[in-house]
């Protein structure tokens, strides 16, 4: 047994669950994350209307994780975070790729789970539901079977019935299958009965005006409620595809990620890009044959998803992969109390629209800084947030605690510093970009992911 195995059986029995047996080997993996899924729309994350009754009781089996925070709340930044163990800075992949981020390209020294998988025997597919993940992304790298809609996006429900197609060409191979579902991003438009579930109400008053909200947003966030609504709906329906193959899942090690969250008028931001707590803090739940149920309060990134469940099975390749991660795992990390790094898109400034640099964020237990790179935006250099006593973040405090703000901004430059420098390593003997395709820049203006 390894020894982030043992961290976790020593937490799992803090919390009064059985122990896990010894790392389970080469297990089939599925990878489902969900597009624009905001943690506080979960009922298993403390959400007072029924949205997610599947995932509800999915985490009566699982280990739920409860602040895991994305990397950036853009949809391929933060999947190529989750793939490979890494940070946007350190891939280049500072924003949707083709609108002011890199694509993924494979090399020496920065691999992604799937090929890795691929080259230590595994089946391997992908299906994703929009045009951020198609194949001009490179995230397609390693899949032996990819799968994308022909037009800007599809529901959960057509991308299940391909995977469904796939699944029952399955046999004792193991496999990692990773599942893409976009539906709770805009347009909110979820097919009924879902569409019109949930309508204005006391309980959704109280909760809008704790956050912040204007009372003018409460239809969209009904809206979105159904889109949530819908794809659990979905993700029932996919598990059940599984679980109708006993012998595979029993073997079958499941993940089910957000990839960012959704402003929905919040901090006056109705989409997404941008560093509050809304857009970067994502639900996370792994189930894995034998580890009994826990709930995880500790921060943690995307980038150090892989890195975690690594600590509770092996898989071929893996120690290459774990080398290359600046990720870690959480459950063996003696690290008390970390800041975990997240940044705003790098659309707005890569592409011209007036704003000179990035955003960063630094988010810790009990403090949040956000920083703007060399003065990107006429306002504070930075922000301070002391989130143990203003969850929402509401009140910049920057002015009361400068000392703070000060030690703070300098552990975050140390960060992004050391980040941009690993840059040249990872993405060393990598070819020169192509030319952007035309039809995936219209697709992507389409989506709101560049004007």
């Amino acid at each position: 047994m390894r020894s982030s195995v043992g961290f976790a059986l020593s937490l799992l029995l803090i919390h009064g669950k059985c122990a896990p047996p010894d790392a389970l080997h080469s297990p089939n993996l599925v990878i489902v994350t969900i597009d624009t899924l905001r943690a506080d729309r979960l009922g298993v994350y403390g959400y007072f209307r029924d949205t997610t009754p599947f995932l509800d009781a999915l985490a009566g089996e699982s280990l739920v994780f409860e602040r895991c925070l994305a990397p950036m709340a853009t949809t391929f930044p933060s999947h190529l975070s989750l793939f490979t163990g890494t940070y946007p800075e350190e891939t280049g992949a500072v924003a949707n790729a083709d609108v002011g981020g890199l694509a993924f390209v494979p090399t020496e020294n920065l691999r992604s789970l799937t090929g890795v998988l691929r080259e230590g025997g595994y089946r391997t597919a992908g299906f994703v539901s929009a045009t951020p993940l198609k194949r001009y992304s490179g995230i397609d790298a390693g899949f032996e079977h990819f799968d994308e809609p022909e037009g800007l996006q599809r529901r959960a429900g057509e991308t299940n019935e391909r995977v469904k197609e796939w699944l029952s060409g399955q046999n004792d191979e193991p496999f990692f299958l990773w599942v893409h579902y976009f539906d709770p991003h805009t347009p909110y438009d979820a097919p009924e009965p879902f569409g019109s579930r949930f309508q204005e109400e006391p309980e959704q008053d109280r909760y809008l005006a704790a956050r912040g909200f204007r009372n003018t947003w409460a239809e969209v966030n009904n809206r979105y409620d159904g889109e949530v609504s819908y794809v659990d709906h979905e993700l029932a329906r996919l598990v059940n595809e599984v679980k109708a193959r006993p012998k595979v899942w029993e073997r079958t090690v499941l993940v089910v990620v957000g990839d960012h969250g959704e402003g929905l008028g919040q901090h006056g931001q109705p989409q997404h890009g941008s560093v509050w707590a809304e857009q970067l803090h994502v639900p996370l739940l792994i189930r894995i044959p034998g580890v009994a149920r826990a709930r995880i309060d500790r921060l943690m990134s995307m980038a150090d998803v892989v890195p975690t469940l690594m600590g509770f099975i092996e898989m071929p390749g893996e120690e290459g992969l774990l080398r290359q991660a600046s990720g870690v795992d959480r459950l063996a990390s003696d690290e008390e109390t970390p800041f975990i790094l997240s940044q705003e898109s790098g659309a707005p400034w890569k592409l011209g629209s007036g704003v000179s640099g990035p955003r960063y964020v630094l988010t810790g237990e009990e403090w949040k800084l956000i920083y703007d790179a060399d003065g990107a935006r006429p306002r504070k250099r930075s922000g301070l947030f002391r989130i143990s006593e203003d969850p929402y973040e509401l009140e910049d405090v920057r002015d009361d605690h400068p000392d703070v703000a000060a030690s703070l901004e300098e552990q975050l430059l140390a960060r992004v510093d050391r980040q941009k420098r690993r840059r040249s390593e990872l993405l060393a003997g990598r070819p020169a970009e192509g030319n952007v395709d035309p039809e995936i820049l219209k697709q992507l203006r389409s989506l709101g992911y560049v004007k």
